[in-house]
């Protein structure tokens, strides 16, 4: 006798197989056979692992960067908002409009470093904005850029 799990063949029979074949329906989005080819190694074409495709000039070409200022303007950004948003929890903290207490924004917003980093963001923000506004005037963009270290530094010595 045969094992039930063995494949019907020619020495199996209908009282031998416990289970019954199944024909699978043809389906009626396929019309036709798909038709594998084999192809034989002499047909193949040669790969070239060293082929070069793209030279290093053409890459270079393609590439696109950000500028270096816009990418810390968006990270300056960000972080003012979060800065922002330290502050706000802090001043609710304080004023006991909230029903929870969290200890390391009761430490950020008494300190004067959480302050000085929000005023040097917003200097930033404010500075590249304004130097932005005189795209070809290099000596005004120096004199902005130096009028807002000058009021960062005053800032943070008197604080």
């Amino acid at each position: 006798m045969k094992h039930p799990f063995d494949p019907p063949g020619e020495h199996s029979t209908s009282e031998e197989n416990p289970f019954p074949e199944f024909t699978v329906p043809p389906n009626p989005q396929q019309s036709e056979a798909v038709n594998w080819k084999i192809m034989d190694e002499e047909t193949t074409p040669p790969i070239d692992a060293f082929q070069e495709t793209t030279t290093d000039k053409e890459l270079d070409d393609q590439t696109e960067y950000y500028p270096l200022s816009d990418t810390i303007r968006l990270y300056a950004g960000w972080q003012l908002a979060l800065y922002v948003m330290v502050y706000a929890l802090g001043f609710y903290q304080l004023n006991e409009k909230v029903s929870f207490r969290v200890p390391y924004i009761d430490a950020l917003f008494i300190s004067p470093i959480l302050l000085t980093a929000t005023l040097g963001c917003f200097l930033f923000l404010a500075c590249t904005e304004i130097t932005r506004m005189f795209p070809n005037k290099t000596t005004l963009k120096i004199f902005v850029s130096l009028l807002f270290i000058v009021l960062f530094v005053f800032y943070r010595s008197n604080v």
